[in-house]
């Protein structure tokens, strides 16, 4: 795969295996709580129960229809 193409746009990116690997790699090290609702936050995105709905379906049965959701993750290190 060429990294750059020359009669693509103006303004290309490539992200090899490596990098994404160092990436999972320090956020699984550090074991913090990653916020993903602040980091949609800052992309003017919010999810509400409407969005998670079409994921899981019982959202909308239990919390009800436009409610805001806070998306949170974490990287395990045991066996659930």
């Amino acid at each position: 795969m060429p990294v750059r193409d020359a009669a693509g746009q103006s303004a290309q990116g490539f992200f090899s295996e490596y990098t994404l690997n160092t990436l999972l790699e320090a956020g699984f090290s550090t074991q913090n709580t990653l916020d993903i609702t602040y980091l949609l936050s800052k992309l003017n995105v919010t999810v509400t129960t409407d969005n998670l709905g079409v994921v899981v379906p019982e959202v909308l049965a239990k919390y009800g229809s436009g409610k805001a959701v806070g998306i949170s993750g974490k990287f395990i290190t045991k066996e659930g």
